[in-house]
């Protein structure tokens, strides 16, 4: 019961935050956006499709891919939130590279990382966002 609350309250804060950056942002945030969503739909994808309850393997490859999109969007965009995106995506592998040493040995670790990891990457897009709507801002008074 208590772990549908969370996974339900879970895709709230990932849907609210995905719209406000939708809405809100800039083309950064709006690509970056459409990165976490996609990632973390092919990530509910692969768990639903392996039927694992830790689906290392698929957060793994979700992860590598987003890693991916955002370097592409830094390096576009070259925005400073971006780059500590980057620097998120980077615990985040090394929380897989360190499961993947002992695999099933902490699963719960494993798991309060990396949700802690993705919470901290929407954190990053809100601020994203906002920063977006700062300059939008002061270009208009300018």
């Amino acid at each position: 019961m208590l772990n549908e609350l969370l996974f339900n309250l879970s895709l709230l804060v990932l849907a609210s935050t995905l719209c406000f950056a939708w809405w809100q942002g800039g083309s950064a945030e709006r690509y970056s956006a459409a990165a976490l969503g996609l990632t973390w739909i092919a990530g509910l994808l692969g768990q639903a499709f392996t039927g694992e309850d830790v689906p290392a393997l698929t957060i793994l490859l979700a992860d590598w891919a987003l890693a991916i999109g955002l370097l592409a969007l830094a390096l576009r965009f070259r925005s400073s939130w971006l780059g500590f995106g980057l620097m998120v995506q980077g615990a985040s592998m090394t929380l897989n590279a360190m499961y993947f040493q002992e695999p099933g040995r902490h699963p719960d670790y494993y798991l309060i990382g990396i949700d802690g990891l993705s919470l901290a990457m929407l954190v990053l897009l809100v601020v994203g966002t906002l920063l977006a709507m700062r300059s939008r801002r002061a270009v208009a008074v300018a």
